[in-house]
């Protein structure tokens, strides 16, 4: 039995998508479209003003009820289809990560980016925090061979500060980028590097235990106890 690539795979997990998020536009476009006719007076003088869907929905609340609810099973049975094979889809990606090899291409794209207002909870740290998360997608692509780089731009003054946009260049496509994200670094080296850069990993990760540090022999500065 032939394995297929990852990106093929991807490429059929992207289009799958795209079709949940038309079936489900196309479900609310038939119940926007009969709240309309419903609503809509008998011929004659148009309406001054003519409503958006949205106003129609909030204008008339139980009739676009009693419509959502006379199409709910039919989308629920073709939603359910759909999301049984974007899980099949996904178990496939994340078992053909482990055991293929990410595609480096001679062309680099754009596969990441973020800013210093991103993380404006974390005050005059935020620029850090945004070069920690960029750093750490640098570093997962590294670690799949990935040849990248990163570029920081100033992007004006915000609140007093200066906002800063990072973003990360590679050489792979969407589906190389997606495969590397699917073999993450280690955790203890992630946490390792983040408080080597100043970065406190709970921030984006705060799910980790307390005295995870103490455990895997690390300090709070990035370095390894002997």
């Amino acid at each position: 039995m032939k394995i297929p690539r990852f990106a093929t795979i991807f490429n059929r997990l992207s289009f799958l998508e795209r079709a949940s998020y038309k079936t489900k536009e196309g479900y609310q476009r038939l119940i926007d479209g009969r709240l309309r006719k419903q609503t809509t007076k008998p011929k004659g003088r148009k309406p001054k003003k003519v409503l958006t869907d949205i106003q129609l929905r909030s204008k008339n609340k139980e009739l676009y009820q009693s419509l959502y609810n006379d199409i709910l099973p039919r989308y629920q049975v073709a939603m359910e289809r759909l999301v049984k094979r974007e899980n099949k889809l996904k178990e496939k990606l994340v078992w053909l990560a482990k055991r293929q090899n990410v595609p480096v291409t001679e062309t680099e794209s754009k596969v990441f980016q973020i800013c210093s207002w991103d993380y404006h909870t974390q005050g005059f740290g935020c620029t850090t925090y945004a070069r920690g998360a960029a750093q750490r997608e640098i570093d997962g692509l590294n670690a799949n061979g990935i040849p990248c780089r990163l570029v920081e731009t100033p992007d004006g003054i915000c609140h007093t500060m200066t906002n800063y946009i990072f973003e990360v260049f590679a050489n792979c496509d969407k589906a190389g980028y997606k495969q590397s994200n699917l073999k993450p670094l280690d955790l203890v080296e992630r946490v390792r590097l983040s408080w080597k850069r100043g970065v406190n990993p709970r921030v984006d990760a705060p799910f980790l235990p307390h005295n995870f540090e103490e455990k895997h022999g690390l300090d709070y500065f990035g370095n390894k106890i002997k």
